[in-house]
């Protein structure tokens, strides 16, 4: 098993970075999700890559 690293970065606007981390770096939408524990997000990253921002 390959371990992955994952990275949170906090906002209140997740749509206005989207964009930054999608198309200006070119990262996909690998999973999103909508209020957990009172938390929204988006997981990003290359498919397969042992990372996750």
């Amino acid at each position: 098993m390959t371990p992955t690293l994952r990275v949170a970065r906090p906002t209140d606007d997740i749509a206005a970075l989207l964009p930054f981390y999608r198309d200006g770096l070119g990262f996909s939408v690998l999973a999103e999700f909508r209020d957990h524990d009172g938390f929204d997000g988006v997981m990003l990253g290359a498919p397969g890559a042992p990372y996750h921002l």
